[in-house]
């Protein structure tokens, strides 16, 4: 493969015999799925977010966090076990002892970045790593029962640095699907979930903060959006979209279906134009949803239509584990402005009497997630991980210009969404932050072929590259 990425190839595992031996039956182009876990969790989140919607008694109404929290931990405890057996724990164990540059460190991102910025990671062996998920699955199921529910909140919150540290370079487990379950979880662990407020009112400021960190970080998602297409003078539109859209073409093609969907996307760049305002206008007007309960429910509808579209068009996966904190839109039916600067004005003068309470820690982790999101700090200074802006998409490429970056892969692995695979696109040897040598390639226990061009980048966009 040659250094400066022009028009390079490379492949992986099997003999040269493979493709002599292989039959004009077995070349079957696409044996993935069409439909995978992830639309099965779209489809209960969506009907579980309309019952709760509809029906009064499904919920405590003196602590509406206490229902979200059971319902929440129920659902993410169940999606991580589905995960994992699907190809976490068995993605690890081949990591753990693969010997690939990317096996040298831990953390979070798919570059591996400490917690917060701060704290190194550790480096678990696959029993203990097995061990951490145990733990962190008892712990939410655990903490849906009537004893201790905030110790087993903090023992989750705590479980999930060490578990999704060490799949970082994972499909479905690195990037920033899995980022808001620590926030959430901290939040309701810092709140008093087994008492009812002794005046009779609602105890809702655990889920007003939770709203302001969900909102930030899709309004940062946006500004990046609109940021990058400002520098690069280019309009983030339907082309764009057709340009990712064909990476996962190669990338993460699913089965015959969604792979028939990927190609008419991106044979129709005008058609994908409403697509990609409507996705622009719903990151960056989503803290429109924490001001009314009927504004809420709008943007859970869009939310779960967006994350189910990325899914089709693009295999990636935000179901799972991001959209289950959409409950709380539809739980909190008292949600107001007039509510949320009420739980801001209480927990600023909180912090100026130092009250050692976790509403104020509480307080204070919602303002730096907030700051972090909203100043788009890992455009310009890194990553800080589980606070981010989620910088995904943000450069608006063009399928056919050739001073963006150009690069695709291919694996022998036609199931590339489900869990238990590398990461696909990151890791390469002509990448500058996501480097891994050229023979590293050789040890995947499946095929790869990468090729493109990257002979001609912006210079702002090396470090991302």
């Amino acid at each position: 493969m040659s250094t400066d990425g022009t028009m390079s190839t490379a492949a992986s595992a099997g003999t040269p015999d493979d493709a002599e031996r292989m039959t004009a039956r077995e070349a079957v182009v696409h044996k993935g799925r069409n439909v995978g876990q992830p639309l099965l969790w779209s489809i209960l989140i969506s009907l579980l977010c309309y019952h709760l919607a509809k029906n009064e008694d499904v919920l405590d109404t003196s602590n509406t966090s206490r229902s979200f929290q059971r319902y929440y931990c129920a659902f993410i405890g169940v999606s991580m076990i589905c995960n994992h057996f699907e190809g976490h724990g068995k993605f690890y164990r081949w990591f753990y002892s693969s010997g690939i540059e990317p096996s040298k460190k831990r953390g979070l991102g798919h570059a591996g970045k400490k917690f917060y910025g701060l704290i190194e990671a550790p480096f678990l062996t696959p029993k203990q790593h097995e061990r951490a998920g145990l733990v962190m699955i008892l712990s939410l199921f655990l903490s849906c029962g009537p004893w201790a529910p905030r110790t087993f909140l903090f023992i989750a919150y705590f479980c999930w640095f060490f578990y999704y540290s060490q799949l970082f370079c994972a499909t479905k487990a690195g990037g920033h699907g899995t980022t808001l379950v620590p926030g959430t979880l901290l939040m309701l662990a810092l709140s008093p979930l087994s008492q009812a407020r002794s005046d009779g009112q609602d105890l809702v400021w655990p889920l007003e903060l939770i709203k302001l960190q969900i909102a930030a970080m899709y309004c940062g998602s946006g500004l990046c959006k609109l940021g990058a297409a400002f520098h690069f003078r280019r309009i983030w539109s339907g082309t764009t979209l057709q340009a990712y859209t064909f990476d996962s073409m190669w990338s993460r093609p699913g089965g015959e279906v969604t792979w028939a969907l990927q190609a008419f996307a991106v044979q129709s760049p005008r058609l994908l134009i409403p697509a990609a305002i409507s996705a622009l206008f719903f990151e960056v007007a989503f803290p429109f949803a924490v001001t009314s309960y009927g504004a809420g429910l709008f943007f859970t509808f869009m939310g779960l239509s967006f994350h189910t579209g990325i899914y089709f068009l693009q295999g990636f996966d935000f179901l799972s584990q991001w959209c289950p904190v959409y409950f709380l839109f539809a739980l909190h039916k008292d949600a107001s402005i007039q509510s949320l600067i009420m739980t801001m004005e209480d927990g600023f003068n909180a912090t100026l009497n130092f009250e050692g309470s976790g509403f104020v820690l509480a307080y204070l982790y919602t303002i730096i997630s907030m700051m972090v999101s909203l100043v788009m700090l890992d455009v310009w200074y890194g990553e800080v991980l589980p606070w981010s802006c989620c910088p995904m998409f943000l450069v608006p490429r063009n399928l056919f210009s050739q001073d963006m970056p150009r690069w695709w892969t291919m694996t022998g692995r036609p199931d590339q969404r489900n869990a238990g695979y590398m990461d696909p696109l990151m890791y390469s040897p002509v990448s500058t932050k996501h480097y891994m040598p050229e023979e590293d390639l050789q040890k995947y226990p499946y095929k790869v072929l990468q090729f493109g061009s990257l002979s001609r980048i912006p210079k702002e966009l090396r470090k991302f590259v």
